[in-house]
């Protein structure tokens, strides 16, 4: 696979221009190749396909699922239960989860072994394992290269 093809390109924005430049001011942009966003897409849906054919991802993992319109749509949604509930009072009982940042997290042996685990196709196992390998973003700051990061845990942010 080649290098361009696994290579994200991460730009630094600065919040708020009176503080100045120090690097808590500022918030990473990940961008990433067109055609790497397509591949991942089309892989992702064959996961999915693959993960509901099974019925394997659970019905309350609304979060990640297609379809669903994501995280903030759910917290909407508990969002107005709770407040129904105080205003009626029945027997409610919730429960939350947050893994935070664990798309940013997740080693990449984790990601590796749940898809060998949920038995995804070879195929898409081997490509996955071989780009997570070569998984990597540019650092440019005033038209200057900074420096090369190598992607070793997570995924790239935004990405199928």
């Amino acid at each position: 696979m080649p290098s361009w093809f696994t290579t994200g390109r991460t730009v630094l924005i600065e919040n708020d221009q009176t503080q100045g430049k120090k690097p808590s001011n500022h918030r990473p942009i990940a961008c990433l190749p067109t055609t790497w966003k397509l591949l991942s897409g089309i892989v992702a849906d064959q996961i999915t396909q693959h993960l509901n054919q099974h019925d394997i991802l659970v019905y309350e993992q609304k979060g990640s699922r297609s379809g669903c319109r994501g995280t903030r749509e759910q917290l909407l949604i508990d969002k107005v239960l709770t407040a129904d509930s105080k205003r009626r009072k029945p027997n409610l009982a919730m429960g939350w989860i947050d893994f935070k940042k664990s798309y940013d997290t997740a080693p990449h042996s984790w990601i590796i072994q749940s898809v060998e685990l949920h038995k995804i196709d070879h195929k898409i196992t081997r490509l996955v394992q071989q780009s997570m390998g070569n998984w990597n973003a540019v650092l440019p700051s005033g038209g200057k290269h900074l420096a090369n990061i190598k992607i070793k845990r997570g995924t790239f942010q935004r990405d199928a």
